[in-house]
């Protein structure tokens, strides 16, 4: 048995647990923020667009099995082409995780350690995470089929059980904010489903490179329910004004449960999981950098570079002032920097590659027939 490689299982989770986080960490607040009451019919919409999204992948990397993107990027443009174009999802990845580490710590922070220094909540994460890549893709695959499944279910479980606090009226104006909002502007919320950058990466970790198809529509349809079922209860739950607020929008609701007198302070439960859930979307994250830094510079061993990305990481999370900042940049520039470098650019990279394969195709049947 190959040990280095993943299931169907663990593929999909290595996906999901990417748009679970987003969920966690307020995507559905700031969906709601921008579209009002119709922010449930956005979501549908973008949803739609990511699926057949998804779909175009799948088939652009139906010339290409076994490769990923920076493989690919090779194919097309050579070695130099290759390395810059890595060295920016290196900086993606990067980025990525600063967000995330800086996000989740500061609303840990607010709701539980007010006392402690933020530093001491990021460096538990940090320290995780080399710890995570210590044991190999294995063990981080792993670790993460059991945390999500308990993960997600803990979400479907917060949204169920705030059924008694729906309030239907409040889906009312039907198109909230306007058609221009939910249809148009909106489409700029398919950032939330900017974990399709995953996809271009792990077909090279795949046992059997034919359910490449399956795990990714798999991915995307349950991210998508998901992240539909979130926004309609916190719409239903709360004015979307009201979730304006810097708290954690999934956490507000956990607030709202009850289960009965001997159950208290039952949020504590959920939040323990959902620092799991960072924890091991930080540790994929940080493995696929060092893998593509391995990919780049050839060495036999990327794991020592743990610390110096850890370190780096944590260092960037630092330099902003407050919550406020990380948050503009965020959904104001990096939400553009996905849209832009993974939908847009990695999408073209994939398509010339496609017709370059074509014509080198037709090239050989030409000659073949003479």
């Amino acid at each position: 048995m190959d040990t280095t490689k993943l299931g169907l299982f663990e593929a999909i989770s290595f996906v999901l647990i990417v748009i679970t986080n987003k969920i966690i960490l307020n995507l559905p607040k700031n969906i709601i923020a921008k579209c009002g009451n119709s922010a449930w019919i956005n979501v549908i919409f973008i949803s739609i667009i990511a699926i057949f999204f998804t779909m175009l992948i799948v088939k652009l990397f139906k010339n290409f099995e076994g490769y990923n993107i920076l493989d690919i990027s090779k194919y097309l443009g050579g070695n130099f082409f290759k390395n810059i174009f890595s060295i920016c999802y290196i900086l993606v990845f990067i980025l990525i995780a600063t967000i995330v580490l800086r996000d989740f710590s500061e609303t840990l922070k607010i709701i539980y350690y007010s006392n402690s220094p933020l530093t001491f909540i990021m460096l538990f994460f940090i320290i995780g995470t080399i710890l995570g890549n210590k044991f190999g893709l294995k063990a981080i695959a792993k670790t993460n089929l059991f945390i999500l499944p308990i993960v997600i279910f803990s979400i479907f479980v917060i949204c169920i059980s705030s059924f008694k606090n729906f309030e239907f009226t409040r889906l009312l104006p039907i198109l909230g904010n306007g058609v221009d909002t939910t249809f148009i502007s909106g489409l700029t919320n398919i950032f939330s489903y900017s974990g399709l950058a995953y996809l271009f990466f792990i077909m090279p970790y795949l046992k059997n490179t034919k359910q490449f198809k399956k795990i990714s529509m798999i991915s995307i349809i349950i991210s998508s329910l998901y992240l539909l079922l979130s926004v309609l209860c916190l719409t239903l739950v709360f004015s979307y004004i009201a979730v304006t607020d810097e708290s954690n929008s999934i956490y507000l609701l956990t607030r709202t449960l009850e289960f009965g007198r001997f159950f208290q302070r039952i949020d504590a439960i959920f939040i323990l999981l959902f620092i799991m859930s960072c924890l091991s979307y930080l540790t994929i994250t940080l493995f696929l950098i060092l893998d593509i830094f391995k990919n780049i510079t050839n060495v036999k061993d990327s794991k020592a570079m743990s610390y110096c990305f850890a370190t780096l990481i944590l260092g960037l999370a630092l330099v902003p002032q407050n919550i406020s900042i990380v948050r503009t940049v965020h959904y104001n520039i990096f939400k553009n920097l996905i849209l832009y470098f993974v939908f847009g650019f990695s999408t073209l990279i994939l398509i010339f590659a496609n017709i370059k394969k074509s014509r080198e195709r037709q090239g050989r049947r030409s000659q073949g027939s003479l």
